[in-house]
């Protein structure tokens, strides 16, 4: 016997377009088996004379992707029992994927979860792969709407009462140590904290350029799962997918780096920008910005704006950024022809980035 089980809806860059990102789908395996675990239990509190329950109980269930649709993406997962597996165990599954749905709208109503602590736990594999701007809708027994996003599970995590938790993340910084014999290496991060974690052999290559290179200050993007406390503090690289050296313009690294600016460290002129701000522009360069311009510099601003600049074959190019507004205000001086143009663009959309990308490319004979 085969049924529809859940229909969830994926919202976010990545699930434009009707796609379904195979890294998305280690989440859902996650998933069942949270709802295994959560049948389990309530068969159990169902039938509290029993110790444990009866042989085959989870083997007789499989969940599968039958179908993707359309908007944004919407994956149905269907139920299927073997032959010869007894219907009355379908209920607890049933119960199982109403009480997880109805813990996420808990959580995110501030409320007492509907599953006990221990079983939170299982927040901490399904979600992991979901970026920040990215969640999962889930329809509720009664019709609510429930969003599953990171705030929702790392509120869940810490609801578990677990010490510790992994999360997948990229971070930047320089190898300061290689241990070959070990696999093992060190990466710093921006503010000297030292995170450790094995290194395979197809990134050792990789990771002794960085190691040699560390003294002039090249830095490496690292792609992978962390360990992570109860305060967020990174604890260790668990695994890592990729390692590459990063370019030396690279804005990511650079706006944290500005982030650790105090007050008035510029002659006392410095306002400080808000982490928010920089974090926002980081991810619209990273998403917004052509992969084929050239990488700008960045400075600080007394007004606590950021400044990118760029120079073409006789153009000098500077954006300076509202980092409160989130516009631009750009400008391009012509040193042969001494004429300039200037222009707002607003960066909080697509269009504002478009008008900057075009503005850029159009310096650039070899970009157009």
């Amino acid at each position: 016997m085969t049924s529809e089980y859940l229909r969830p809806k994926l919202l976010g860059g990545r699930f434009d377009h009707h796609r379904l990102p195979l890294e998305v789908l280690k989440d859902f395996s996650a998933l069942e088996e949270m709802i295994v675990a959560v049948a389990k239990w309530q068969y159990l509190q169902t039938h509290q004379d029993r110790e444990r329950v009866p042989r085959g109980f989870s083997g007789s269930i499989q969940l599968a992707l039958t179908a993707i649709e359309e908007g944004s993406t919407i994956p149905v997962i269907a139920l299927s029992m073997s032959p010869g597996s007894h219907a009355s165990n379908l209920q607890y599954f049933e119960r199982a994927r109403d009480l997880i749905i109805n813990t996420m709208f808990a959580m995110q109503q501030q409320s007492p979860c509907a599953i006990p602590t221990k079983l939170l736990s299982y927040f901490d594999r399904f979600g992991r792969s979901l970026k920040e701007e990215e969640c999962i809708e889930f329809t509720a027994s009664n019709g609510q709407t429930v969003v599953y996003n990171q705030q929702i599970r790392h509120d869940l995590i810490r609801a578990s009462q677990i010490e510790s938790w992994s999360e997948d993340a990229v971070l930047r910084g320089r190898i300061a140590e290689v241990e070959a014999g070990r696999s093992c290496f060190e990466l710093e991060l921006r503010d000297g904290t030292r995170i450790s974690g094995p290194i395979p052999l197809q990134h050792q290559e990789v990771a002794f350029k960085g190691l040699l290179e560390y003294q002039v200050g090249t830095a490496v993007a690292v792609q992978g799962v962390v360990k992570k406390d109860r305060h967020d503090r990174i604890l260790k690289i668990e695994s890592i997918e990729d390692l590459t050296i990063l370019d030396p313009l690279d804005v990511v690294f650079r706006l944290e780096e500005l982030s650790a600016l105090k007050p008035g460290w510029l002659d006392g002129r410095w306002t400080a920008v808000s982490s928010q701000g920089l974090h926002w522009l980081a991810g619209a360069f990273e998403h917004y910005y052509d992969t084929d311009l050239p990488l700008p510099y960045l400075y600080p601003t007394a007004e606590g704006e950021i400044r990118a600049e760029w120079s073409f074959d006789h153009h000098e190019v500077s954006l300076d950024v509202d980092l409160e507004t989130k516009r631009g205000l750009f400008h391009a001086l012509d040193l042969v022809a001494e004429t300039d143009k200037a222009f707002q663009a607003a960066l909080d959309s697509e269009d504002g980035w478009s008008l900057l990308n075009q503005a850029l490319r159009s310096l650039e004979p070899a970009l157009k």
